[in-house]
């Protein structure tokens, strides 16, 4: 059971790195301007912090693999929620930001022959 586990952890380790990469590159064939991935604060972190024009956006990521009985965004808890505005909240202190600011969500699911 230790392997099998183990196995787990990675293989949403690796999904959670894909997710974040493709979310990057989906935000910047738009527009978006990446400021910082996976920036941290304690023990909180927010994976990707983004601009668009005068909007500073913190983007939560959230990537699962198919699964017909449940999206990935709905993997969002609450308690996750408020971590990550006293994330941004830190961040937008820490640089002294004053201006517009918003929260993303992208959900991403992959499909069983590797496309999302």
């Amino acid at each position: 059971m230790g392997n099998e586990h183990f196995s787990l952890m990675l293989n949403r380790q690796y999904l959670g790195v894909k997710g974040e990469s493709t979310a990057r590159d989906f935000l910047r064939r738009h527009g978006y301007q990446i400021r910082a991935s996976g920036w941290r604060f304690k023990r909180l972190e927010i994976d990707i912090i983004t601009s668009y024009e005068d909007v500073l956006v913190f983007v939560e990521v959230k990537t699962r693999i198919f699964n017909p009985f449940g999206l990935p965004d709905e993997g969002l808890s609450r308690s996750q929620i408020r971590n990550i505005c006293r994330a941004a909240t830190a961040y937008m202190e820490y640089e002294n930001w004053d201006g517009y600011w918003q929260f993303d969500l992208i959900s991403i699911e992959w499909r069983g022959d590797g496309n999302y």
